[in-house]
C-alpha cells in the first residue's frame, strides 16, 4: 500500500484536536491543500520531513534513517513520520520518504563534521557527561552540592560571582522599571518587530542599561507575560502586579525560567543535559550540533542568542556557569532552594528610607516590593539601581489622593517607612495636596461614549487617542479643535452643543483660568447653564490634558463615582495553562479537509485510484492499470493518461501504441511505471 494512503487514511481518523495539534507542529502550507491526499502529500515531501527531523535527537533520527523502532514511538506517529505496523519491531515503521530523509541527515551532518575546522568532539552524550568546567579555573575547587539542592555557589570566582549579580539584579530592576514605564505610555512595536531606535535610546536611559540590550529584555518580560503586544503597542499586564510583589529572588526565579521555557525545545533540552552547570558559549553549540544534527542554520545562530541573554541575566559570566544558571536549572522540587540562592546573591532589600527638605527620597538599598510600589504612587523616580532617588511634587501627591490614598494613610506610611520624620516641606505638600484634591472634576456625560476609557478602576486612554476626530470643527493637520469665532467660552446655549464631558469646580476663579487657558484651547470648552464647563471631547482626553497643565483634577464616571485614571491600558493576565490560539488558517483547513472526506474518503479505493489517475493526468507519467474486464478476468495495460471525466480515463496503450477509454470503475489498482 502507497506510504500516502496509508497516512492519508490515518490524518482522517484522527479528530479535529489531534488534527489541528498535527497542522501547527508540521506547518503545512494551507493553500495548496484540497484533501487528505493533498495533506499526506505535503507531509511527506523531503523539505517538510527535513524541517519536522529539525527536533529530533541523533538517537531518534538513527532509528527512522535505519527502519528500526526509536526510544519513543509515539511522537513519530504523531507527527505523522511513522505508522503502525503490527509485525515490525517495536510495532511502527518510518515512511520510507522519512527514512531517506532521515538518512540524507545524518550523511550531511558526518560530512559536516569532517570537515576541516569541525569540532574535535561531537558526542552529544559524552559532552554532557563530561566533568563540569570548574569557573574558578583547573586548580580551584569543585562546587559543593547538597543532597537534592542546588549548588553552593563556591566554585565560582569572587569576580565572577560580584559580576553575575550585578548583571542579575540590573535586568531585574529593568524589567521591573519597564512594566512602570508602559504604564505611563505604551511603546509601540515595529511591523518587523522590535521598537524603533528612539525608543530603544528613550527605554535605555529610563531603565538604565545600555540600548542595545533594550529589545532582550523586552523579550524576556513578554516571555513572563508581564508587558504583552496588543495592535502593535507594547503594554503591562495585570501579572506584573503580583510578580512586583514577590521577594527579588522568586521574581528573578521566574523572569529566568520564564524565557528558558519560550526558548525552543531543542535547545531546551540541550540545556538540561547540562544541569546542574548553564552551558553556554562553544560548549553549548558543539552540544547542540552533534544532538541535533537536522538543526538548520537559523536554530543554529540563535543559539549566539542565547548566549548573549544567558550573560544578561547573570546565568553566565563569559560562558562560566553561576549560581543563577544553576538556579535556573534547578528541579521544581529545587525551586524554594533555588530562590533562597538566588536571594543571597542579590542586594538585600530595605524597608525605610530618607526623607530630605529639598523633597527627595533616598533609598539605601532595593526597597521590599510592597513599600516601593506605594512610594512611586506619591513620588517619582529620578535614578534607580542598588540606592534608588525619588522625588515629591505637588503633582505626585494628588497622582497618590486620586489613586485612593487620604491624607491620614500618606502620613502614617511616611512616618512608618522615613528614618529622618516627615520633613516640613512634605507634610506642607501633603496638607495641600488634601484642600486641592478634587477641586476640578472631569465628569462623562449621561449617554456619552467614552472613545479611550473602561470600565472604573482600570486604565483609560492615551490623550492623544482622545476626542472626536470625525467632528467638522476639528483640524485633521493640527489635530487640534477650530474654535467657533462666534462662540464665547462662556456662551449659555449649549442644546445642539453635544457635550460629552464637563468641568466643574467650586471655585470661580479657577474656572475661568482653565476656560481661557491657551493649553486647552483644542477642548472648544463652552460655559453651560449650570456654571460648569462642557466640551465634545471624550473625557479621558480631557482629564490628562488638565493634569498637564497641573490642575487638580479628579475623574468621575457619569453617576459621579471616582474613578482611577490610568494613561495606558493594562491588559489582563494571559492564560497559563490555555494552548495558543489556533491560526485561522489552520482551522479553515481542518473545515475544508472534513468537507472533501464527506465527498471522497480516503477509504474508499475509488478515491485513492482517482486521486493517482488525476495525478497521472497532470504529469503525463505513465502507470499500469489493472482492469476489470467483463467476463471477471483481470489484464494489466501499460499507459499514459491523457484525460480524466465523467468516471472514464482517456488514454495511450503504450504496448499496442492506440488510444483507449477505460471505465474508471473497472480499474482495480494504479502503480506508477
Amino acid at each position: 500500500m502507497s506510504d500516502s494512503l496509508t497516512l492519508a487514511r490515518r490524518l482522517s481518523a484522527l479528530d479535529d484536536d489531534a488534527l489541528t495539534a498535527l497542522l501547527v507542529t508540521r506547518q503545512v502550507a494551507t493553500r495548496e491543500v484540497r484533501d487528505f491526499f493533498d495533506l499526506a502529500d505535503a507531509l511527506l515531501d523531503p523539505v517538510s520531513v527535513r524541517l519536522a527531523l529539525r527536533s529530533l535527537d541523533r538517537a531518534t533520527i538513527e532509528a527512522l534513517a535505519e527502519g528500526s523502532t526509536p526510544a519513543d514511538p509515539t511522537p513519530m506517529v504523531e507527527l505523522g513520520l511513522a505508522h503502525a505496523v503490527p509485525d515490525a519491531p517495536g510495532g511502527i515503521r518510518a515512511y520510507a520518504a522519512v527514512e531517506d530523509a532521515a538518512a540524507a541527515v545524518l550523511a550531511r551532518a558526518d560530512s559536516d563534521a569532517d570537515a576541516p575546522g569541525a569540532p574535535a568532539s561531537t558526542d552529544a552524550d559524552a559532552d554532557a557527561d563530561a566533568e563540569p568546567i570548574d569557573p574558578a579555573g583547573p586548580a580551584g575547587p569543585a562546587a559543593e552540592r547538597p543532597a537534592g539542592g542546588v549548588p553552593i555557589p563556591s566554585a565560582t570566582a569572587p569576580s565572577d560571582r560580584a559580576l553575575a549579580s550585578e548583571r542579575a539584579f540590573t535586568a531585574l530592576t529593568a524589567i521591573s522599571e519597564l512594566g512602570q514605564q508602559l504604564r505611563s505610555a505604551p511603546v509601540r512595536i515595529r511591523a518587523r518587530g522590535g521598537v524603533s531606535a528612539t525608543d530603544d535610546k528613550r527605554l535605555a536611559a529610563l531603565l538604565g542599561v545600555e540600548p542595545a540590550v533594550v529589545t532582550d529584555l523586552i523579550d524576556i518580560a513578554v516571555a513572563a507575560g508581564l508587558v504583552a503586544v496588543e495592535a502593535d503597542n507594547l503594554l503591562s499586564t495585570t501579572t506584573a502586579d503580583a510578580w512586583s510583589l514577590l521577594p527579588s529572588g522568586e521574581r528573578w526565579l521566574e523572569l529566568a525560567r520564564a524565557w528558558l521555557h519560550a526558548l525552543p525545545e531543542p535547545v531546551q533540552r540541550v540545556l538540561a543535559a547540562g544541569a546542574p552547570d548553564w552551558s553556554g558559549g562553544s560548549r553549548l553549540r558543539t552540544s547542540f550540533a552533534a544532538k541535533f544534527p537536522a538543526a538548520d542554520p537559523a536554530m543554529r545562530a540563535a543559539l549566539g542568542h542565547v548566549d548573549t541573554v544567558g550573560e544578561l541575566l547573570g546565568l553566565a559570566v563569559d560562558g562560566r556557569s553561576t549560581v543563577f544558571g544553576r538556579a535556573v536549572l534547578a528541579g521544581p522540587s529545587d525551586t524554594a532552594e533555588a530562590a533562597s540562592a538566588v536571594e543571597a546573591e542579590l542586594p538585600p532589600e530595605v524597608d525605610q528610607v530618607y526623607l530630605q527638605h529639598d523633597l527627595s527620597v533616598i533609598a539605601p538599598g532595593p526597597l521590599v516590593p510592597s513599600v516601593d510600589a506605594r512610594l512611586r504612587l506619591l513620588a517619582d523616580i529620578e535614578t534607580r539601581g542598588v540606592a534608588s532617588a525619588y522625588r515629591i511634587s505637588q503633582q505626585s501627591i494628588d497622582r497618590a489622593l486620586a489613586s485612593g490614598e487620604t491624607e491620614l494613610s500618606l502620613r502614617e506610611f511616611l512616618a512608618r517607612t522615613s528614618l529622618t520624620g516627615l520633613p516640613q516641606a512634605v507634610d506642607y505638600l501633603i496638607g495641600e495636596g488634601r484642600r486641592r484634591h478634587g477641586l476640578v472634576r472631569v465628569r462623562r456625560l449621561d449617554g456619552a461614549t467614552s472613545s479611550g476609557a473602561i470600565a472604573p478602576g482600570q486604565a483609560t486612554g492615551d490623550p492623544d487617542t482622545g476626542g472626536d476626530h470625525a467632528r467638522p470643527d476639528h483640524d485633521p493637520h493640527t489635530n487640534h479643535t477650530r474654535p467657533d469665532p462666534a462662540a464665547s467660552p462662556f456662551s449659555p446655549d449649549t442644546t445642539s452643543f453635544g457635550a460629552r464631558t464637563e468641568i466643574r469646580t467650586a471655585d470661580d476663579t479657577l474656572l475661568r483660568a482653565i476656560a481661557i487657558d491657551q493649553a486647552l484651547n483644542p477642548l472648544g470648552l463652552r460655559r453651560d447653564r449650570e456654571g460648569a464647563l462642557s466640551t465634545r471631547v471624550d473625557y479621558a482626553a480631557v482629564y490628562w490634558m488638565l493634569v498637564d497643565a497641573r490642575y487638580p483634577v479628579l475623574a468621575e464616571d457619569a453617576s459621579g463615582d471616582e474613578l482611577v485614571m490610568r494613561r495606558a491600558r493594562v491588559l489582563p493576565s494571559r492564560p497559563v495553562v490555555d494552548d495558543a490560539p489556533v491560526p485561522a488558517a489552520i482551522a479553515d483547513l481542518v473545515l475544508r479537509l472534513r468537507a472533501s472526506s464527506a465527498q471522497s474518503a480516503p477509504d474508499d479505493a475509488s478515491a485513492w485510484i482517482g486521486r493517482q489517475l488525476d495525478k497521472a493526468v497532470r504529469t503525463r507519467t505513465p502507470v499500469t492499470v489493472d482492469v476489470r474486464m467483463p467476463d471477471g478476468s483481470t489484464t494489466h495495460l501499460e499507459v499514459t493518461p491523457l484525460s480524466l471525466s465523467n468516471g472514464r480515463l482517456r488514454c495511450v496503450d503504450v504496448r499496442a501504441g492506440v488510444e483507449r477509454t477505460v471505465p474508471v470503475a473497472n480499474i482495480l489498482q494504479v502503480t506508477t511505471n
